[in-house]
């Protein structure tokens, strides 16, 4: 079976989360020196949550880093049961799979329709 929800985010929060995600120019990340300064490594994670019918929750999450990444979350009865691979894209269509069903954020601009 397939679960749809939305979340929606702010023109301001969405400004924020890309303006982390920018790329600060270091690739070799943690190992160059230049990230112990990094204004993008210590900002506490954001975290957007859509609850499914089931009781199965994703949370859609920016999180810090020398650079930040995006990834979702799946929980189901508060263990976490899957997650994505690290993205960099946060306004977007998030699908993980958990005991045969499908489960899909769409992480929306808010007044968007």
């Amino acid at each position: 079976m397939l679960y749809k929800e939305t979340v929606a985010i702010t023109a301001d929060e969405l400004a924020w989360i890309n303006s982390m995600l920018a790329d600060c120019g270091v690739k070799a990340r943690e190992e160059d020196p230049r990230c112990l300064d990094c204004k993008w490594k210590d900002f506490q994670t954001l975290s957007k949550t859509a609850v499914f019918p089931d009781g199965v929750e994703m949370d859609i999450k920016l999180c810090p880093g020398c650079t930040p990444w995006t990834e979702a979350v799946l929980f189901w009865n508060g263990s976490e049961c899957g997650c994505t691979d690290p993205g960099d894209e946060f306004l977007s269509d998030w699908v993980l799979d958990l005991d045969g069903n499908q489960y899909m954020v769409e992480v929306v601009l808010a007044g968007d329709n």
